[in-house]
């Protein structure tokens, strides 16, 4: 039996806490909900010649391509993390917390409440099967609920070489943003040339890293003037537009994610151009009361809102189908008058699920300084197996329960003990979930 003593996180003096930033926060709660929505407006569910399918309504249709330019947050959503990533982490750093230690925080994280999540998804799948639910169904409403899935595994992995990629960033910024865009490029030309669509998947790794590389460059403060983010926005908006007018690149952004490819950089500095140069009107915006409780609420539970929206779509889709109520067809004027009140729905439905889940979100009370860093590195290459496992085989009640079940031994691997490596704490008191001590130094 091992007797490392377990050590509690130490508490940060004041000159050592980083100051939040309010309007990273606040645009982060707005793509946070702009994919809540933009993931429930797509949802169309008709009666075919098989029975009720799930399908995207937006899938092939003209529209989509202009659509999505609006849409898809998915850049700057990682570059904010970027920015939450590398202040965490140089608050550790100065702490004298190890990398091994930052990295098993992270995990636990991300994997406590995505074990709990799999393993429902997996349990009700399975339920509604022994119930007579029509198998392919099951399999479209399990595929759909994956699908935002990919984000998790390549957050885990970002997270992971935070401290790697910080050191890079610290000793050469330059090369390093260099060296990521031309990985990006030459993954894309690969692709290309080769017609092998696999070699695409690489930029998972290149593409995200460079997000995250731009996101530590807003977490140092760097504040670029109007005309140079105006320079920014227009060359980087306008590059994109004229690639896929060549030919290039398609300007469907949702193509352009599967797997990601150079538009997505794009895309995400025009993004952050124009957030900069929205920020005065972004600031007074997040001082109204009712706009930062919005904003608080978002960043304290994003990751449970992340995880969780896809099922809760799924369940109201389930409840109007028991119900028997009208399902209008997709694109029609009924469906698209329908739009709001089903949004509206989805929101009622999901914040209060959201409220008590996001408990889940919490760290332990203590971590155990002294694991080897190999436990760290083990659980992560595990919970992203877990991952893409449910990428994969997604319509399977069985894939999911074995990704609960993986994400679960990694969180056991990186806990401190058995005690709170579990599901439950012994009160769920909020001092219990989330000591004040933490709650004043983890973001």
């Amino acid at each position: 039996m091992s007797t490392a003593k377990i050590q509690p996180l130490p508490q940060y003096s004041t000159s050592q806490q980083k100051k939040r930033d309010d309007v990273v926060d606040l645009a982060r709660a707005a793509c946070l909900l702009v994919v809540v929505l933009f993931h429930g407006l797509m949802m169309g569910v008709q009666q075919g010649a098989l029975g009720w399918q799930v399908t995207n309504a937006f899938e092939g249709q003209g529209f989509f391509a202009v659509l999505s330019l609006f849409l898809q947050v998915m850049p700057l959503f990682f570059i904010l993390g970027g920015f939450s990533s590398y202040g965490a982490w140089q608050r550790r750093r100065a702490a004298g917390i190890s990398a091994a230690s930052f990295v098993r925080e992270r995990l636990l994280r991300l994997a406590r409440p995505s074990f709990i999540v799999f393993g429902v998804v997996g349990a009700s799948l399975a339920l509604l099967a022994l119930l007579g639910v029509p198998l392919d169904l099951l399999s479209q409403i399990g595929f759909r609920i994956s699908q935002p899935m990919w984000f998790l595994a390549v957050y885990l992995g970002c997270s992971a070489v935070v401290p790697l990629m910080a050191a890079a960033h610290r000793r050469a910024k330059w090369p390093t943003v260099f060296a990521l865009l031309i990985a990006v490029l030459a993954v894309d030309l690969a692709r290309s040339a080769s017609g092998i669509e696999a070699i695409g998947y690489l930029n998972l790794i290149f593409v995200w890293a460079l997000m995250q590389q731009l996101g530590f460059f807003v977490a140092e403060g760097i504040r670029l003037g109007k005309a140079v983010l105006l320079t920014s926005f227009g060359l980087s908006l306008g590059a994109l537009l004229l690639g896929a007018v060549l030919g290039f690149w398609p300007l469907d952004m949702l193509q352009n994610l599967n797997p990601p490819r150079f538009p997505l950089l794009l895309l995400g500095v025009a993004q952050l151009a124009l957030m900069e140069l929205l920020r005065p009107r972004l600031q007074a915006a997040v001082e109204r009361p009712s706009v930062r409780r919005v904003s608080d609420f978002a960043n304290a539970k994003s990751l449970t809102i992340y995880l969780w929206h896809a099922s809760v779509m799924a369940a109201l889709i389930g409840g109007m189908l028991i119900l028997g109520m009208p399902m209008p067809e997709p694109l029609s004027p009924a469906w698209w008058a329908s739009r709001v009140i089903w949004l509206l729905a989805l929101l009622v439905a999901l914040i209060p699920a959201v409220a008590y889940l996001s408990r889940f979100e919490k760290l332990p009370g203590n971590l155990n300084a002294a694991q080897p860093p190999r436990h760290a590195a083990t659980a992560t290459a595990l919970a992203v197996t877990a991952v893409v496992l449910v990428l994969a085989l997604g319509a399977s009640p069985v894939a999911w329960m074995l990704a609960s079940v993986a994400l679960t031994t990694a969180v056991g691997l990186v806990s401190a003990n058995s005690r709170t490596a579990g599901l439950r704490p012994r009160s769920f008191s909020k001092e219990t979930w989330w000591p004040a001590s933490r709650r004043a130094i983890l973001s």
